[in-house]
């Protein structure tokens, strides 16, 4: 017996003592890739085990993140002096990523040279704190400038840039990118966020395919600067961008365009006959579509939407430029403009999408905009929504003065619908919905859609899946769980309704 127990002992050491074997013996290149995919900060902690102790000066990605020394002067000293160790440290000829994400701005030196400038007896006056501060900005950025050119010197492939940890952007104080950076032959992905961009000499980013800036200041002529020279790019994201008048572009290579549209004020005319892919989001009544004859697959979320007749009639073109696209996507307040169309009888609106997708808070006000994208698009093959629960926060159409005269009886909304609906007569062959499918008016709008979709073969019904509404993620989108006695007592009622299509098949989850 004891001889057994000793021979299961020896056992178990010898599987231990493999199982450390197996993986210190890995070699440096795998050992190597797999600190590179996690984060930088636990990925330099191993330095303390003799095995990886060398190996995290080969690190191929490098991330590094401000917050993680908190706030202020000594906190920013700090995360100085470990990004200066570990670039000091770092070995490998090349990186595949290099991100940052640290506050830098130059607040204070514009406060100094505005007071400066100033001739003013009643201007601001300087103080020692403003100018030592000023002082600790500009040593800070010529440390950022070395990070950067340290990056491209191991001819990074993927350059994340954040200069915004804390607060709002500072557009009229931000960091100027070093021009280095638009000389990245090797860069394929370009992420910039709060700086400004004012590029010197030629633009060579001949590999780079995806190009995300956001709360960064550029102009028009900076921008086609920068597309010129990026022969393969294909996409382009403008996130909360300053200076941008129009975007007129004719690279073949682009085939999608995320904009979102934040500036108050500023109109911005877009004229890029190529691309495929069009998402766009925020003051849709500033945005002129002036030629997007190419898109295929349009989004469009209004970020600001007051209810106006004067702002609902200026979005009328931004619908009917992309209307011949196959693919639409629209946000809530999209779907309350479809309701004023058809609530004052809106004329001349005919779309030729074969699949459209929304996200609403299915309140009886948006049943007119579903009721008018059901008529106004005779192609369409696909209706995919989720729905969400109504939102005290969200903006209701009956608060606006003028739409009391339109008010009706949402609970008989579909049963009094009239006319001709040629997608549920030839064409609407799947239908989706997710999300919250026990709010009101969901069986409401199931059982009009089951009732005159004719050649309806798919009606799939989930609490588990979400819409993909956009790449600008909606944050309404969630699995819901229902109870056994819910999910019961929907199904009863679904297995209920009439079906005018004999090959209609239901899908519930």
């Amino acid at each position: 017996m004891g001889e057994i127990v000793e021979t299961t002992s020896k056992r178990q050491r010898v599987c231990e003592e493999e199982e450390v074997d197996r993986i210190s013996s890995l070699p440096d290149s795998i050992l190597i890739h797999i600190l590179s995919c996690l984060p930088t900060k636990d990925a330099l902690r191993t330095v303390l085990v003799p095995r990886f102790r060398h190996l995290c000066n080969f690190l191929t990605t490098l991330a590094f993140n401000h917050s993680w020394y908190g706030t202020g002067e000594e906190g920013c000293k700090d995360f100085l002096d470990y990004v200066r160790l570990v670039l000091l440290d770092h070995q490998n000829g090349t990186i595949d990523k290099f991100a940052l994400k640290m506050e830098v701005n130059f607040l204070y030196s514009k406060l100094v040279d505005n007071a400066n400038d100033d001739d003013d007896d009643g201007g601001y006056i300087v103080d020692y704190a403003d100018l030592y501060y000023a002082g600790l900005e500009k040593r800070v950025a010529s440390e950022v400038d070395s990070w950067i050119h340290f990056a491209m010197r191991k001819n990074v492939k993927v350059l994340d840039l954040d200069f915004l940890v804390y607060g709002e952007p500072k557009p009229n104080a931000s960091y100027r990118l070093p021009s280095v950076v638009f000389r990245g032959k090797y860069l394929t992905e370009l992420k910039l966020g709060a700086c400004e961009i004012k590029p010197v000499g030629k633009i060579q980013m001949n590999c780079l395919k995806r190009l995300f800036l956001k709360d960064v200041v550029l102009n028009d002529e900076t921008i086609n600067q920068i597309l010129s020279g990026c022969f393969v790019l294909e996409e382009l994201s403008l996130i909360s961008c300053y200076g941008l008048s129009r975007l007129g572009f004719g690279n073949p290579s682009i085939k999608s365009l995320i904009l979102n549209h934040a500036r108050k004020g500023e109109r911005v005319e877009i004229s890029c006959p190529n691309i495929e892919s069009l998402d766009i989001a925020g003051y849709m009544d500033l945005v002129d579509l002036v030629d997007v004859s190419s898109v295929v697959d349009s989004s469009i979320s209004l970020g600001y939407f007051t209810g106006s007749l004067e702002e609902y009639k200026s979005l009328e073109a931004l619908f009917k430029k992309p209307g011949c696209c196959k693919m639409f996507r629209l946000c809530n307040s999209c779907i309350l403009v479809f309701s004023i169309w058809q609530l004052r009888n809106q004329t001349g609106l005919l779309f030729g999408w074969k699949c459209l997708e929304f996200v609403v808070e299915l309140t009886k006000w948006h049943l007119p905009g579903i009721s008018c994208l059901l008529r106004t698009s005779p192609y369409l093959e696909t209706l995919a929504m989720y729905v969400y629960p109504e939102d005290d926060k969200t903006f209701k159409l009956d608060n606006c003065e003028w739409a009391k005269q339109y008010d009706f009886d949402g609970g008989n909304f579909w049963r009094l619908q009239e006319g001709t609906f040629h997608c549920l007569e030839k064409q609407l062959k799947t239908i989706k919905i997710y999300g919250y499918i026990t709010e009101p008016y969901v069986i409401d709008t199931v059982e009009f859609l089951l009732k005159n979709a004719t050649v309806l073969e798919k009606l799939e019904i989930s609490t588990k899946k979400t819409l993909k509404h956009s790449h600008q993620a909606n944050s309404s989108c969630q699995k819901v769980e229902l109870s056994a006695e819910q999910r019961l007592e929907f199904s009863q009622k679904l297995s209920s309704l009439p079906r005018a299509s004999p090959r209609a098949v239901i899908h519930i989850s």
